[in-house]
């Protein structure tokens, strides 16, 4: 086995690897989409379910108020997940093209080299090396934001609690 041999095997896995994390990543945010789309349909039908009822002496307005800006709160992040980790994007594949292969090779042989196949394999270890780096790039763009969104999920409580305070301070007003 060359250098080269071993070089182009070690970037095959290390791609190969990436591009799995890509699947963690969007099992990650589609499970975290799940659980603030139910509890956001939760919240929101208790809301429709108070207007419908009317308030009564169970629910007082401010049960009411801090119940929408929970609601509010849960489709923002919903909204956020969605922008930032689980829109379609580009990701780069772990091989190339064999039209771009078959171009890279005649360039290369063109220019009279001594050993164009090796120099064209030269050539795409570091185009994959670009193509890691934009997949590694993603996934911790992505990561970055679905951290944040269950971080601020954290918040849901306090969100609700002070919509509920201030409401409950008006209304005693």
């Amino acid at each position: 086995m060359t250098l080269l041999d071993y070089i182009e095997k070690q970037a095959a896995e290390n791609a190969a690897f990436h591009v799995e994390s890509m699947t963690h990543v969007s099992e990650w945010a589609k499970r975290v989409l799940s659980i603030l789309l139910l509890f956001g349909g939760a919240v929101f039908a208790f809301v429709v379910s108070v207007l419908e009822d009317g308030l009564g002496d169970d629910v007082d307005a401010s049960w009411l108020v801090g119940s929408v800006a929970l609601t509010i709160w849960l489709f923002a992040l919903v909204g956020v997940l969605l922008a930032k980790a689980i829109n379609f994007a580009d990701a780069k594949p772990v091989t190339n093209e064999p039209q771009n292969l078959r171009d890279g090779f005649d360039n290369i042989s063109a220019e009279g080299s001594a050993e164009p196949f090796d120099d064209l394999r030269w050539n795409q270890l570091g185009r994959l090396q670009e193509d890691i780096g934009f997949n590694v790039e993603r996934n911790r763009e992505r990561a970055k934001w679905i951290n944040r969104v269950v971080w601020a999920s954290l918040f849901s409580p306090a969100v609700f609690g002070v919509a509920w305070v201030v409401a409950w301070a008006l209304a005693a007003v």
